[in-house]
């Protein structure tokens, strides 16, 4: 029951139904083994832009039983690629600058080269300001199966969220189910 009324809170705050946004706690985990490294290096990641989600700050990177690096999102935008090669760009927020569509542009490359399609699949393109590392263990046997929301006022039992890099140090020192 709790995933329907999660599902439906996610969808009233995507479509607006819902005015006040709280995102300023959520963490939103997701897996990403295969292109951890593009991933912290360049400070993106990038899902298929029909996925819906709570709006969040804060992006985690889970790999390997654990969440190993976060970051406050700075830009989200949306990119496809039509049947003549261009790319359209549409910013959710942030700015689309030359240097984020270039750094788009690497992410389809690097896609290929894990059989993803970012080419004519629209993405949602998330741009952190930089990824931290953390160690924020899974503690259950099986792994996550997709995406996970995190209350970081909860978790961290905090009212104002700090600087990445300290909630980076406090996850270090908890774990999750």
């Amino acid at each position: 029951m709790q995933n329907v009324l999660n599902d439906y809170i996610d969808y009233c705050l995507h479509d607006g139904l819902i005015a006040k946004s709280d995102s300023w706690k959520y963490l939103r985990m997701q897996l990403a083994g295969t292109t951890f490294d593009f991933n912290t290096a360049n400070k993106v990641y990038y899902d298929k832009a029909e996925r819906g989600f709570r709006a969040h700050d804060y992006l985690g990177l889970y790999k390997n039983k654990s969440i190993r690096a976060i970051g406050k999102i700075c830009a989200r935008i949306l990119a496809v690629e039509d049947d003549s090669g261009t790319i359209h760009y549409e910013a959710e927020f942030g700015d689309i600058t030359d240097e984020r569509m270039k750094l788009i542009k690497d992410c389809i490359i690097d896609g290929d080269t894990h059989g993803y399609n970012l080419h004519t699949i629209k993405h949602r393109y998330f741009f952190v300001e930089k990824f931290i590392e953390t160690d924020y263990r899974k503690i259950t046997k099986r792994p996550p199966m997709g995406s996970r929301i995190f209350d970081l006022s909860q978790v961290l039992s905090l009212e104002e969220m700090p600087t990445v890099e300290q909630i980076a140090e406090l996850l270090k020192d908890k774990s999750w189910t």
